[in-house]
Parts: structure tokens; C-alpha cells; sequence
């Protein structure tokens, strides 16, 4: 049996999401991804546990921080613990998309 385990994830480049409105949520993603790449790192990693559900607001935030970080060669993964919201992810094909950590 071989041990898959999760890569660390680097404290410089992780940012976790807090509830809010719509425009709050996508705010905190791009806000997150402008800082990221303008301390000269590619990968942003938005954590998503403190989220009470990953709805459409929640979606459309990570939306705006892929293509946020994509137009400047980056990326993005996604830690989220909670196996809802990683269904709600799956569902919505992002799992397909962005690397879960």
C-alpha cells in the first residue's frame, strides 16, 4: 500500500477565505492573488474551512483567483478540509481544475 500524503503547504502563500458577501469574497481572492504574485510567487493556495458553505459567491471567488493568478503564469490549489465543501467543489468541476492540498 503506498502512503499518498498532501504537500506542505507554504504559510507565504496561503491565504484562507472568511465568510462574507459576494463582491467581499471575490475581493479577498483577488486581493490574495495580486499579493501573491507581487511578492514574486506563482502558486496561491486559498483555503476554504472557514467558509460556512461553498456556494456560488464561494465558487466565483476562487474563479476570479485562477484567473487572476493564470494571467500572470501562476496557478492555484485549494485546501479545503470539509468533505462538503469539497463535494460542492467536485460538482462544480473545479476538482477537474485546481489541485486540492
Amino acid at each position: 500500500m503506498v502512503c499518498m500524503e498532501s504537500p506542505p503547504v507554504r504559510a507565504d502563500t496561503y491565504v484562507e477565505l472568511f465568510d462574507s458577501s459576494s463582491t467581499g469574497l471575490r475581493a479577498q481572492a483577488k486581493g490574495a492573488a495580486q499579493d501573491i504574485l507581487g511578492d514574486g510567487h506563482k502558486t496561491l493556495t486559498l483555503g476554504l474551512d472557514n467558509l460556512s458553505t461553498v456556494g456560488d459567491s464561494a465558487i466565483a471567488a476562487v474563479i476570479v483567483a485562477l484567473r487572476t493568478m493564470r494571467d500572470s503564469g501562476g496557478t492555484i490549489q485549494l485546501r479545503a478540509r470539509k468533505s462538503e465543501h469539497r463535494r460542492q467543489l467536485s460538482l462544480n468541476g473545479l476538482d477537474r481544475i485546481v489541485t486540492f492540498v
